[in-house]
């Protein structure tokens, strides 16, 4: 027995609280991982909202820049009957590529004109704004906003004349 207690004196230092220290501290970090995961799912559902408002964001600028578009073009056609006006939403993909679109919209906008005349001037916008959105965004009608750079007005004073282009 003497023998025994000089080998547990050896040992004296060791803490003896050692082991409910490790039970206490295991059950700390299962409370703590399962927290954060529940802190995780709840962050993931934050950033589905906001990636949600972003769009629905997106979605709206969009649909009131087209009932702008919509309007100033009819107003156009108002004030100059032999002309047409439009306005065009210019991009950060436009900045590089800008005039070979241009040169493509003088070239549909006679084909263009003669049909916005039978069907109330909806298939010119939607031709235009497909080329410039086909690049932004899978999301045709609803690009990214962040890519937006200004607007563009193109108008023609009469039916034969050359388009204008003013950006700002």
């Amino acid at each position: 027995s003497s023998f025994l207690f000089k080998k547990l004196k050896k040992y004296s230092h060791v803490n003896k609280k050692a082991y409910d220290q490790y039970v206490n501290f295991s059950e700390q970090r299962e409370s703590l991982l399962k927290r954060k995961e529940e802190l995780d799912q709840g962050a993931e559902k934050v950033k589905e909202l906001v990636e949600s408002l972003d769009r629905k964001k997106d979605e709206a600028i969009n649909r009131t820049f087209r009932g702008v578009s919509a309007h100033f073009k009819d107003v156009f056609k108002e004030l100059v009957p032999n002309g047409a006006g439009e306005l065009i939403m210019r991009t950060a993909l436009d900045e590089g590529g800008a005039e070979t679109d241009d040169e493509m919209d003088d070239e549909e906008s006679e084909e263009e004109e003669e049909e916005s005349t039978k069907k109330g001037k909806k298939k010119k916008k939607k031709k235009g704004k497909k080329k410039s959105k086909a690049k932004a965004k899978p999301d045709k009608s609803n690009p990214s906003v962040s890519l937006y750079r200004g607007i563009g007005v193109k108008v023609r004073f009469a039916e034969e004349e050359q388009n204008y282009l003013m950006s700002q």
